[in-house]
Formats: structure tokens, sequence, C-alpha cells
């Protein structure tokens, strides 16, 4: 079938140029100049690509005419243009890199060498000249230039490629060039080149010459010292150049000038005052060698903790001798990953005695280094000597170092150690090495990724064996280990050797006063404590109630004193049960500037005065960016000390404005403005609002339109109809309602009916299911029978969690047909009565069979009606004992539905 008139067959999502590069840049060559003649949609963004990077000056020669290779080059007299512009320029204005590498291939895939001449160049920027809309440039929008050529015409043919946009330039040049004719580039360079040009590379040849050298200097100095924006230089073949650095500049990469030669200190006094943003640095020194001292590489550390490439004085001559004694190479490898771990990557020295006869135990490895060179180091190693080197860097180095590298040459200084990655040339005895190294540890088990994946299903010894394993494993593993603290314990034990004594811990002899590297490296890995009011001794046996408030004031005074304030800097969660007033001071301390959750349950004992105390406390010192805020607080309930814990839970509440989950069920008197993020709410319906609920309910929905689970406890006094539920139908993101109203509330069918349409997506629903014994219900016979047909038929079959008061469930004929609940999990009647039994029992048990899945094998109620904490979805609540005549009896029901379940299956 033809589509309409206007209307596109090409996907909108296939139209969008950002999504069609992201697709096409996956692409390869040939596929994505398949794409360009697809569609016009489509021809853009793929020449774009084919275009933005060229290799070769190639397909721009082709855009001219037909050429031909012949013996003496590209034949151009033939065939170069006189029309054709526009479809010319709309090309060339694509292209953002240009590379050369000395070759130009033909049709046939070869390639001649030196071929692309200078008299080409010149035909090509006369071209351009001549077509005055290009502005004499071919190549308008083009960024950066790679040139690499072989003799002196060469050179010359980077001109006609230069542009105003250009940033980034790099010219090699080989033995063939001269520096005279490369001095000459530079000097036409410094006249055409953008002076906002970000970064220059120079690789000159090997000519010695001190005229032809200072001449390439003073062209090269006169380019650097007008382009003031310059961040990225690479001169290391100019052992001459001495000029006025960028102040710009952020790498560089150049020889040490020989008239520096005796004054190297003032040499770098001058370039650190004048580059104080360099961040890569590069030196070439000839004739030198050095090896480090431990305090110096320790001095090193401190001032650069966050190096990421190291390389000093690997490739040196042979004849170079070095004075360090036996075994100083294995400190100075120690020494460099405490300085420089975990974020060194690439490490290059030279190790003339690593032979130890007793592995030391380390306690350090490389954590991230991906690359390691000793140069040319020698490796004289045998027998005992060999496994001695091989089990010191296996202990080292991480184990996805397969490979140490190693230059048999040694002085390549060319390029960098780090760019040299290819195994030509290495010395056959450091093969070897690797060879032991990699067999000794499997490579995808040194992935921090698959181990924490891997630690996690381990229990707690276990992973505590697997953290002294080996050094790849020992963080991830103490990591997993520390995350989650179910008791403040092991912090207390990381501070000395304390002991149980019948009156509580004894600190006075045990408190430490060293080993703070120690105890920061553990409690900087934890990320959630909790407490129960119960800490386990050595013996496994708990004592309730002896984490007094002078063992956290302790802890938090020795923190003070060592660190930076914060027992745990990296806390973002706490879960606090609190027996005693005593109880509640204790948690102070594990407060951290990262704090996101906090929990905090006061048990009877505890005083809601002590409570408004703690959340004073708690207002100047947890961080305004709180995600999770829980309080249960005791069931005292004096107006006097509630409204002081009102007002400080208030000022707490109201200062936090990116609050996503606040949960206060037992707060009756709290009424405060709630932050416009609150995604989850849990609380007592405020006493000011008994006799106009809807009117709360507006303002709820008004102030968090974004709520989606909601928890709303309302005392029996209040006046609660589903006309003030109705204002909550403005959170239209609603998964969970869950609403504890003592004096009952029982909707009708076509209320349901209109839930179901507000809410399709609903997971959970409670509506008054726990209520007074005495509570009536105006339910006529079948009406549960019609609710619970609407419920499954508004709700299915998102719905997981449903809570029901149910009073008259006998229905004389079964509902045809039968909606069935084919997801939910958990079904509770609450304090439903139950008075079935005969045939009334087994219409009942009838009923539910139809319309519960097979998977609810019990129904779950309550004795008593009054118990509104915690929620009825709150997980095990199947171990509640059931209290009374009614919960037995529902038990009864769930037995016969379990016994019913299988014969239906069969």
């Amino acid at each position: 079938m033809n589509p309409a008139p206007g209307y596109s067959t090409i996907p909108r999502v296939l139209s969008i140029s950002e999504i069609l590069r992201d697709v096409f840049l996956d692409l390869d060559y040939s596929s994505c100049a398949a794409a360009a003649r697809v569609c016009k949609t489509w021809v853009d963004v793929a020449l774009d690509i084919l275009w933005e990077e060229l290799e070769s000056p190639f397909p721009i020669m082709r855009l001219l005419g037909p050429i031909t290779l012949t013996d003496f080059g590209w034949d151009w007299e033939t065939a170069f243009p006189e029309k054709e512009w526009a479809r010319f320029a709309s090309y060339t204005a694509r292209v953002r890199s240009l590379s050369y590498d000395g070759k130009l291939y033909n049709e046939e895939g070869l390639f001649g060498r030196s071929r692309l001449a200078p008299a080409v160049s010149a035909k090509l920027l006369y071209y351009v000249a001549t077509n005055p809309s290009r502005g004499g440039y071919l190549l308008p929008q083009n960024q950066k230039i790679r040139w690499r050529v072989a003799t002196d015409n060469d050179l010359q043919t980077i001109i006609p490629f230069v542009s105003p946009a250009l940033k980034n330039v790099s010219i090699e040049t080989e033995w063939e060039v001269t520096n005279a004719e490369t001095a000459r580039l530079l000097r036409t360079l410094h006249a055409i080149l953008p002076d906002d040009i970000l970064s220059l590379q120079l690789l000159p040849n090997g000519d010695t010459s001190n005229d032809a050298t200072r001449e390439l200097e003073a062209a090269l100095g006169a380019i650097i010292t007008s382009r003031a924006s310059l961040q990225a230089l690479h001169v290391p073949g100019c052992p001459y150049l001495d000029v006025v650095y960028s102040s710009e500049l952020r790498s560089l990469d150049v020889s040490f000038p020989l008239e520096w030669k005796d004054k190297a200190e003032e040499f770098f006094a001058q370039l650190s005052e004048r580059c104080g943003r360099l961040e890569d640095l590069r030196l070439v020194v000839e004739g030198q060698c050095l090896d480090l001292e431990v305090k110096e590489i320790q001095e090193m550390g401190k001032a650069w903790p966050t190096l990421e490439a190291l390389h000093v004085s690997s490739r040196r001559f042979l004849r170079a001798e070095n004075d360090h004694a036996h075994d100083k190479a294995v400190a100075r490898l120690i020494t460099l990953a405490q300085a420089f771990s975990p974020g060194l990557r690439k490490l290059a020295i030279h190790l003339t005695g690593l032979d130890t006869s007793a592995s030391p135990n380390l306690g350090v490895c490389f954590k991230e280094l991906k690359f390691f060179s000793v140069g040319n180091s020698p490796c004289n190693y045998r027998g005992k000597a060999l496994g001695h080197v091989t089990d010191l860097l296996a202990a080292l180095l991480p184990p996805w170092i397969d490979y140490v590298y190693s230059d048999a040459l040694g002085m390549s200084l060319y390029s960098s150690v780090f760019e040299a990655e290819q195994r030509i040339g290495s010395i056959p005895d450091w093969d070897i090495v690797s060879e032991k190294i990699y067999a000794t540890v499997p490579r995808a088990l040194a992935i921090s990724e698959i181990l924490r994946d891997v630690f996690l299903d381990l229990d707690s010894s276990s992973c505590a064996t697997a953290a002294r394993v080996c050094q790849t494993w020992v963080d991830v593993a103490l990591d997993v280990l520390w995350e989650v603290l179910e008791s403040p314990f092991p912090i207390m034990r990381l501070l000395g050797p304390m002991t149980l004594t019948d009156v509580g811990w004894d600190w006075e002899t045990g408190f430490p006063e060293k080993e703070w590297t120690r105890f920061a490296s553990y409690t900087a890995r934890v990320r959630s404590v909790s407490y129960d009011g119960q800490i386990n001794d050595e013996n496994s046996l708990f004592h309730r109630n002896l984490l007094a408030p002078d063992v956290p004031a302790k802890l938090l005074y020795y923190v003070a004193a060592n660190g930076g304030g914060y027992l745990l800097p990296q806390n973002q969660e706490i879960a606090w049960l609190a027996a005693t007033d005593k109880d509640l001071q204790t948690i102070i301390p594990f407060i951290s500037p990262n704090l996101k959750h906090v929990s905090i349950e006061a048990e009877w004992e505890v005083t809601n005065q002590e409570t408004a105390r703690l959340l004073r406390t708690l207002h100047g010192i947890l961080p305004r960016e709180l995600i999770s805020l829980q309080l249960v607080p005791s069931g005292q309930t004096s107006s006097e000390v509630t409204g002081e814990m009102e007002i400080a839970l208030d000022t707490l509440i109201m200062s936090r404005e990116r609050l996503q989950a606040l949960q206060i069920p037992c707060c009756p008197h709290l009424d405060t403005m709630y932050p416009p993020l609150l995604q989850s709410l849990e609380v007592n319906l405020p006493v000011t609002w008994m006799n106009d609920p809807e009117g709360f309910l507006v303002q709820l929905s008004q102030r968090c339109p974004h709520l989606e689970d909601l928890r709303l406890v309302v005392e029996e006094t209040a006046m609660l109809t589903f006309q003030a539920i109705r204002p909550l139908f403005r959170c239209s993101l609603m998964r969970s309602l869950d609403i504890d109203y003592l004096a009952g509330l029982d909707l009708q069918a076509k209320e349901i009916q209109e839930l179901g349409r507000t809410w399709p997506t609903l997971e959970t629903l409670h509506i008054s299911s726990r209520r007074f014994p005495h509570t009536e219900s105006n339910q006529a016979q079948d009406d549960d029978v019609a609710r619970l047909t609407a419920l499954a038929q508004a709700f299915s079959p998102g719905l997981r969690k449903l809570a029901i008061h149910l009073t008259a469930l006998d229905p004389v004929t079964l509902p045809n047909p039968c909606v069935r609940f084919p997801n939910l999990e958990l079904f509770s009647v609450g304090t439903s009565p139950f008075g079935y039994s005969g045939i009334a029992l087994a219409r009942a048990r009838d009923l539910l069979a139809a319309i519960l899945p097979p998977s609810i094998d019990l129904i779950h109620s309550n004795g008593s009606g009054i118990h509104l904490y915690p929620s009825v979805f709150v997980p095990d609540t199947e171990t509640i004992p059931m209290i009374g005549e009614a919960s037995w009896h529902w038990g009864l029901l769930s037995g016969l539905l379990r016994i019913q379940a299988p014969s239906e299956a069969a």
C-alpha cells in the first residue's frame, strides 16, 4: 500500500541527526557510503562522517578530475577541471582532519611513495585561489593536519591544506628531509597559521648541523612565541630550543636545551613559573641517568598524589653505572606503589637489583596500573632468583599486566616509552618473566566489577578469606565486608583491645593512641550502619543497652583529634533502634556529610522530650541534601511533650527541601509544609485536621504532586469519606495507597471503578481493613462480592498487595464471568469477622479460590485492629501470632484454599 501524500516512510527516530550520527559512526566505510545513498534525510549526516577524517589527500584530488598515476607522477595536465566547483566545495567543506603518511593509493590499492609533488599542491592552491567564493582555502573547516614526509619536496605540500579553523598541526620528517628545508616551511607556516592554534608537534630528522639546527630553532621559536594560546607543544628532536613558552601550556615534550645543561634547576624554575598549568611533561636529557631515592619518591608522591604516568630514566647507555645497593629496587617499587597508588596508570623505571631472598610483607600494590616498562634494565636472574623476582612483581603488579615491556636498544628516545607498546626489540629474559607472572593469576578475576559481583554472594567469613588471597582482591573484598554494618561493634573493635565488663565496655585501658591510618582505611568504606540495641561480644552473646553515650563521645573525640571530625566520612545510611533515652544520643558520632537516609525508632522507655532534644541536634548537623527520614517515636502521648517534639521535627523537615521519603507514622500533632519533591509519605492525620480530612489532603496533593506512596493513619474521631480522598487524584503517579482508619471506610463499586480509572497502575491498596470490633458496617449482603469483583476489574493485572475489610462474603452464586487478581502476592482482611460455616464456608472458599491466584496460600488477618504500626504490608506479617477466634477461622480458610489449589491445577 502506497503511503499517503506527505507521509514519510522513514521512522521519525531515524530522522534525528544526532541519533543518525551515533548509528553511522559504528558503520564501516562502505556501509556508511551506502547509507548516504538511501534518502535525502541521511545523505548529509553520512557524508559528514565519511569526509570528517581523511587519512589521505587522495579523495580530494579525485574530486578535481579523473587523474591517473603515471611513471612520472600524477597526470594533472589533461584532467584538471574547469567546472563543478559547487560539488567540490560541498565535500571539502566537511573535512575536519587530514593525514598524509607519504603514500597515495591508486584504484588498484597500490601506492606510490613520495608522489604528492609540490606541483600538485600548487595546482590545488591555484585552483582554490581562482575561485573567490572559497576565500583562498582548500579545506575551510579543517581543524587538524598530520603530515609525514620523506623528502624535501614533500614538505611544501602541506601549505594548501592550512585553514583559518586549524587547531592541531603535526609534522614528522624522515632522514632525507633537511633541517634547512624544514625551517623554510616553518617560516611559511608562521605567516599563515592562525594565532589561536592549540597544538603543535614537530619531529625533525637527525640532521645535527649547527647552522641548520639554529635556523630551525629560530623559525620554530617565532611560531611558538607568537601563539599565546598553545596548550600542547611536542618538539622532542630540537635540542637547542630555548623559548618563552605559552602560559596556557598543558603538555610539553621537548629535549633539554644544551645551553641549560649545567643549569637544570634554573631551567625548571623558569618553566614552572611560566607554565603553572602544566599537566604532561616529557623531557629528553642526553647522556644522563637518574635513580630516585625512597625519600625523594615520597616527596614526589606528596606533591603529585594524582599522577597517572611516571617515567624516570628507564632507557640509558649500557655503560651507565648504577650505585644502588642490592634490593634497593624493591624499596623503590614499594615506595612508588605507596606514593602514587591507586592513581598511577603507566610506569617506566630502570631496575638493577630486584632479587630479594625473602618476599617482603608488601601490603601495597599498583591497583590501577595498565602499563609497566623496565626500559633496558638488565635481567640476569636464574633459578631461585627468577622465582623471587616473579613472585615480587606478581604481588606488586595487577593481574591484567600480562607483559613487562623492555627495550633491547635502550637509546630509542625519539618516541615516548609509553607509545612504544610493540614487543619488537624486547629483552628475551624479561619476556620469560612476563610469561611466569601472567601464569599466576587469571585475568578475569582481576576485574573489580566481576570480583564485586562474586564477593556479594559470599558470606562474611568467605569474603574475609578472599580479602587475604592477594593484593588485587583485598580492596574489593574489604569494600563488600564494610559497606553495610549491622552493628557499631566492628568500628569499636578497631580502636583497641576493649573488654566487656559487668558495667559496660572497658575503654580506659584499651583506648588507642595510634594506627589512625588503619582505622581510617576501614571506616572510609562504610556506607550503611545499623544499631538494634544489642552489641555482640566475642562469644556471640549480646548485652542490651551497653552502648552508653560516653562510648560514642570518646569515638567522636578520637576522630576529631586525628581526622576531619567524621567517624564514617562516606556513610550514607543510618538505621537506629533506641531502647532508652541514653541510646538516642549514641547516633551523633555516626553522622556524615554524605548522609542520605536516616531511620530512628524509639521503644516505649524513650521519652518524647529526649527525642525532641535529639531532633534539635540533628537539625544542626544533618546535611541539607537528606533524601529519606523515618522517625518512629515512643507511645508517650503527653500533649506538651508531643508538641515539643513536633516543633523540632517540623524545623528539621522544612529545611530539607530535597526530602523524597518521609515516614513519621506516630506523630499525630504534626502539621507542616511537606517538601515538594516528596515521593513517599507515612504520617498520622494531624489533629488540627480531624474534622476536615479533605482540606488536609487538598493541601498535601497541591504541595506534593509527585507523591507515589502514601500511608495515612486516621484516628476514629476523624470524618473520613470517599469524597475526602478525591483531592489525591491530582497525584497521578500514585503506586501505593495505604489508609488505616479505625472508624471504617467501605468503598462502593462505582467508587472503586473511579479509583481504577485514576490510578490504573496502582500496585498496593489498603482501605481500612483494621478497625475497632464494635464498628458497624452498612454493607448489604453480596456487597463484598461486588467490591472484590470491582477491585479485580479496576486494578488487574498491576495490583500486588490488597487489604480490605470483609463483612458479608457468602455469595448465593459466583460472579459470571469471574475476574481474577492474576499477580496478587499478599491479601489481608484485617479484623474482618468470620461467621461462615457449612455451605457458607464452602461458598466463601469457592469465591476466594476463583478470585485469588493459586500463589496466595495465606489470608492475613489481625486479631485486634488497634495495632496500626507497622503497616499491614510490612514483610513477615505471617509470623505475627493470630489472636482471636476470627483470625483462627481465616487461617482455617487459608488451609482449605491450599488444598483446593492443587486439585484445580490438576
